[in-house]
């Protein structure tokens, strides 16, 4: 088993991290030290395989036991985990060997970090074609065991000593057809560590040239892996960097994506939405052309290089991301060069919004934010969600998510400010608020629809009534409710709700509690004393900060309440136990 050490002055995080390790006991013990010396001591007594260290600590700080464990430990991996990103210091450590995590830091990620450092070994060489490495130790003279890391099933060893290559290792294979396949191999990371105690056994007694000659010639023969020899964990934590992303929380999703890419360099998907979270052209351009040579043919890829090469035209002095399309652009424009969509709100460009944009990649855009605020309420998303319809010109649409956002804003004025003046402009837009609006701006004339859900029998879904003033909840709420096959009656408020249902008796109520003119308490009130609807099962919806809210919810005569934002799952499951 595997001893991995832990350094860090903070002991909350010991246990945090104790307990949420717990599940991979099978696999390595954590041992702990509170500072650099005591983990020194540790050193000494126990024979560790990992070492994971913060970088600011009193004593022994992290810099100072990084230097110890170069040298004097330097088969040992090292993982630094650090809140105190200065500049500069992730990049000077990785070109160093070491793994580097930001806190907080999730225990699985931190476990699929410790087993990566255990599979590739201790001090890193970086990123090296293998002929090049052969090379390298010849010149040196040197006696290690150099391993070769490019993919889950593509891994080997070479075996050195006073720089003559001794034996090679690459899975069955031994000694110089072992070396051929591994000079084969491209980009690979390469860690170095002591030899094994045990004696080596010569098996290479060509040259390091002549085999090197010999294997670049049979390189097309050795297949190159694609992006399926991802081990599942990877391919979850590549979906979870990709979400992050996608909710444009770039340093969390480049986290994640970094570990992904170091444990498989050959996966183009990484490549790409890794580049999506980088801010400097070079480093851009990098990732696009890993992501091209691995994949050509992914589209996607090729649709980036044409942003990257079009933020190249013009002068950008610091780049941020069109929250849209992903294209780099400069952070002193308010509207992105590639898709054409305005960024910013204000007085300038609220009434330039609706004219020639990247319908494509806006409509793609509020396909992703659509995703997002089903499963959470993202103000950053709705916001988002709200512009792309106003660049599209689609003003009841946009009016739905900023009037949402609107109710879930606390405390930022600005944010408020922003919402006001686009709602302003809206209503101005339409005509909202003047005297030609009358009642039909109050919903008081709203004609009752029943959206029907014909099922492949002929015969209609069980009826739904959604009591919710929000209209982009209703929406969100609906689309569930349809591809589950139910139809669906919506009431804005619990006045609206009441003329429904005298004329209308649906299967299931889902009431909302805070409403306008009449709340859902008022609402279930009046329902229960009515010999005609008594029966209807109701699920009542709380808000998630309100544990008031949640408590008389409870005790209610509901049959089942839901805190919002919930899950599909969540809500179909409780569905279904109130309907038969």
């Amino acid at each position: 088993m595997k001893k991995v050490l832990l350094v860090d002055d903070d002991l909350t995080l010991h246990k945090l991290l104790d307990a949420g390790l717990s599940k991979y006991k099978d696999e390595f013990e954590l041992f702990h030290a509170n500072d650099g010396e005591e983990g020194i001591t540790i050193l000494k007594q126990e024979g560790i395989s990992v070492l994971v260290t913060d970088m600011v600590m009193p004593g022994v700080d992290g810099f100072t036991l990084l230097h110890h464990m170069m040298k004097n430990y330097r088969e040992i991996p090292c993982i630094i985990m650090t809140s105190y990103n200065i500049p500069g210091l992730e990049e000077k450590m990785l070109s160093k060997g070491y793994h580097f995590l930001e806190k907080p830091v999730r225990p699985a990620l931190l476990a699929q970090t410790i087993k990566l450092a255990v599979r590739q070994g201790g001090m890193g060489l970086g990123r090296m074609s293998v002929p090049g490495i052969i090379q390298l130790i010849e010149s040196e003279g040197r006696s290690c065991l150099v391993h070769i890391h490019h993919s889950e099933s593509r891994e080997g060893e070479l075996f050195f000593s006073q720089g003559t290559l001794f034996d090679a290792k690459f899975g069955k294979l031994t000694g110089e057809e072992a070396a051929l396949q591994l000079i084969g191999m491209d980009d690979v990371q390469v860690n170095c560590r002591n030899l094994p105690e045990e004696r080596i056994v010569r098996r290479i007694n060509k040259s390091a040239q002549h085999l090197i000659l010999f294997g670049m010639q049979l390189k097309d023969e050795v297949p190159q892996p694609g992006s399926d020899a991802l081990a599942s964990s990877n391919r979850e934590l590549l979906d979870e960097g990709i979400g992050w992303c996608e909710k444009l929380i770039y340093k969390k999703a480049q986290d994640i994506l970094k570990v992904v890419i170091t444990a498989d360099p050959t996966n183009g998907v990484a490549w790409l939405w890794m580049s999506r979270t980088l801010f400097d052209m070079e480093k851009i351009q990098v990732a696009l052309k890993e992501a091209r040579r691995l994949d050509p043919k992914n589209r996607d890829t090729a649709i980036d290089i044409e942003k990257a090469n079009s933020a190249l035209k013009i002068s950008i002095k610091k780049i941020i991301r069109c929250p849209f399309c992903f294209a780099p652009m400069g952070s002193d424009v308010d509207q992105c060069h590639f898709c054409k969509a305005y960024v910013l709100v204000d007085s300038k460009t609220l009434p330039k919004m609706g004219g020639p944009v990247d319908k494509m990649e806006l409509k793609g855009a509020l396909e992703r934010f659509e995703r997002i605020l089903m499963v959470e309420v993202n103000k950053s998303i709705l916001f988002y969600a709200g512009l792309g319809f106003m660049n599209l010109g689609e003003l009841d649409k946009a009016l739905e998510y900023f009037g949402h956002l609107d109710s879930v804003v606390l405390g930022d004025n600005i944010l408020k400010t922003t919402i006001a003046e686009v709602l302003r402009f809206i209503s101005v837009k339409q005509g909202q608020g003047s005297e030609e609006s009358g009642e039909n701006g109050n919903g008081k004339n709203r004609k009752t629809v029943i959206d029907e859900n014909i099922l492949p029998d002929g015969s209609v879904g069980k009826k739904i009534l959604i009591v919710e003033d929000s209209a982009l909840t209703r929406k969100i709420i609906k689309r569930i409710f349809h591809e589950n096959s139910f139809a669906v009656i919506e009431a804005e408020d619990g006045i609206e709700a009441l003329a429904i249902l005298k004329d209308h008796k649906p299967d299931l109520i889902l009431l909302d509690i805070v409403m306008p003119k009449l709340d859902g308490y008022d609402v279930l009130r009046l329902l229960k004393k009515d010999d005609d609807l008594k029966g209807i099962p109701v699920i009542m919806m709380t808000a998630e900060n309100k544990f008031q809210e949640k408590i008389k919810a409870r005790f209610s005569a509901a049959n089942a309440y839901l805190t919002k934002p919930f899950k599909p799952e969540q809500l179909m499951e409780q569905v279904n136990k109130c309907i038969d």
